[in-house]
């Protein structure tokens, strides 16, 4: 993350040299080296690095760019550079080139069909398969998928005795969802609520000396 404020009294660099540190950060460099030779604080450098969106050779190269021109999305392209999604866009920017549409293989469309299907929220189904939740809510409307309502869950309160029973029984929460007819986000909300009702439920009866 850059830092939200660079220069203090201590680390002024001037804008040239600030321009030639990046430089030689983009060259090879390393941040401790810089912050010695230009006698600043690593963070500092760090602050500059980021804000220029600079990396080293290597980090976003010339087969990444490729993929941005291709559609892969800019968070695949980050988790593997080790870099924000914002140096990716830059770095992009810089080069001339425009992101293309991703055609998403025809086993993940229906790996998404199937996860929606078993009432997976659309931004769990994108944290995922790394994806953003626009293209997961686009391939589910383009497969003729009906979407849900925002904030639409089914409710599973009339089954707590029931889910509490599997839960006991070692199982996990996607096996419970694909018993129950939802995802195992929804059991997991449910268990986590439940759970923290009884809790305040037990202080309050301890509060009351009951």
């Amino acid at each position: 993350m850059c830092a939200a404020k660079i220069e203090t009294t201590q680390t002024f660099l001037s804008p040239e040299r600030a321009s030639a540190m990046v430089d030689e950060f983009v060259d090879g460099a390393t941040k401790e080296s810089l912050a010695r030779k230009y006698g600043v604080h690593v963070q500092t450098v760090q602050a500059h690095v980021c804000q220029a969106g600079a990396v080293q050779p290597g980090r976003v190269g010339d087969d990444v760019l490729a993929d941005f021109a291709s559609g892969v999305p800019t968070t695949v392209l980050a988790k593997r550079c080790g870099v924000s999604r914002d140096t990716i866009r830059r770095h992009a920017k810089r080069a001339g080139v425009e992101a293309g549409e991703w055609a998403i293989p025809q086993d993940d469309v229906d790996h998404i069909v199937e996860l929606y299907g078993q009432r997976e929220p659309i931004v769990d189904i994108a944290g995922q398969l790394g994806l953003g939740h626009r293209k997961v809510r686009r391939v589910l409307v383009d497969a003729g998928v009906t979407i849900r309502s925002p904030g639409h869950r089914p409710r599973l309160d009339g089954r707590r005795v029931e889910l509490e029973r599997l839960r006991g029984q070692g199982w996990s929460y996607a096996r419970i969802g694909q018993q129950l007819g939802v995802g195992k986000s929804t059991v997991r909300d449910h268990v986590v609520r439940w759970a923290a009702c009884s809790s305040q439920y037990c202080r309050l009866r301890r509060s009351s000396g009951v």
